[in-house]
């Protein structure tokens, strides 16, 4: 008896699945048939930067004359004496470099190329990231411009800056080497974060009013490590072996967490009064700690090994220096370290 409900039952399922699988009628509807398939700008809605889409002018290779996001589908290799892409349009434009090369090298007895990336319109507000700018007459990415976003790229052996970004704008995870003219040239109120710049000429970062600074590093650069002017704070960052000061401020600012090791003048020199110098590591240079100017607030530093420890003439508010070795003893939670 068990096994015939159980049949019947089966077989009650079968036809209403059979009646709920059954083919709908094949006369189309009333009316027009519509597409039923995606547009190539739904499924890709950015633009391929090319010479149908982005052609050139009588100085640039490509230009982005409208707003809109852009992509490169390929390397891009400079021609003598142009841009390689300049932008114009007065509005935000989007550019994914998808990793591939702007290469503005060209033979020799050729006219140099100018910049990799130039944009100067005040009007555009650029986002760009994820490529190499290599080998530019000029610079790698020369962006005047206020509000810029530019994440993970690499400038190196250019003849210009490498990298230049304009004010209120952000750069993160940035790579600048071997870059004539300077490593990265920062505008004011801008935030700079995960940078290194290597072995390049005059410095390695160089800052406007108001830059907020952290986790970067700077090596092996001809000039000064970093610079930046009045109102910055630089946290968490190392400068090391370059040609003059591994950090130089002027004044209102804040460094603090960082470390300076083997600057051929100063590990860190503050050129005028109003700044906050804490918790920081100067160790082999001409000079640990030099303040120019009076004013300056020094506490919790260690400087050991340079030619001089600390240099700090006039009227500067300062933790005590410590210079006796072995076991701690001071209770002053200001104090500063010299061995």
């Amino acid at each position: 008896m068990r096994t015939v409900v159980i049949a019947a039952v089966t077989a009650a399922g079968v036809a209403v699945a059979a009646g709920l699988l059954r083919a709908g009628p094949l006369s189309p509807g009333a009316g027009p048939v519509g597409p039923t398939y995606k547009t190539l700008g739904e499924i890709e809605p950015r633009v391929a930067i090319g010479p149908a889409t982005t052609p050139e002018d009588s100085e640039s290779l490509y230009v982005i004359a409208q707003p809109g996001s852009y992509y490169l589908t390929g390397p891009v290799q400079g021609v003598a004496g142009k841009y390689g892409i300049k932008i114009t349009a007065a509005g935000p434009v989007a550019i994914d470099l998808g990793g591939f090369p702007l290469d503005g090298s060209v033979a020799a007895g050729e006219t140099p190329t100018l910049d990799g990336i130039r944009a100067a319109n005040a009007q555009t507000r650029l986002y760009i990231r994820g490529g190499v700018i290599r080998k530019w007459g000029g610079g790698g990415l020369r962006a005047q411009v206020g509000g810029a976003i530019v994440e993970n790229l690499r400038v190196d052996g250019n003849e210009g800056i490498g990298l230049y970004v304009g004010q209120e704008s952000v750069v993160s995870g940035c790579i600048a080497y071997d870059n004539a003219l300077g490593g990265m040239n920062i505008g004011t109120a801008t935030s700079i974060s995960r940078c290194t710049a290597v072995n390049n000429g005059a410095y390695g970062f160089n800052g406007a009013v108001g830059v907020v600074m952290e986790s970067c590093t700077a090596f092996f650069n001809v000039g000064d490590g970093v610079v930046l002017s009045s109102h910055s704070a630089v946290s968490r960052c190392a400068s090391n072996n370059n040609g003059q000061d591994g950090f130089q401020l002027t004044a209102n600012c804040r460094i603090s967490d960082c470390i300076a090791n083997v600057n051929s003048v100063a590990g860190i020199r503050a050129a005028l009064g109003a700044n906050d110098i804490q918790g920081n590591t100067v160790q082999g240079n001409g000079m640990g700690i030099d303040l120019d100017q009076p004013g300056n607030f020094v506490a919790r530093n260690t400087a050991s090994g340079n030619t001089t420890n600390y240099n700090m003439p006039g009227t500067q508010t300062t933790g005590p220096v410590i210079t006796a070795t072995g076991t701690i003893t001071t209770t002053n939670p200001w104090a500063n370290f010299s061995n």
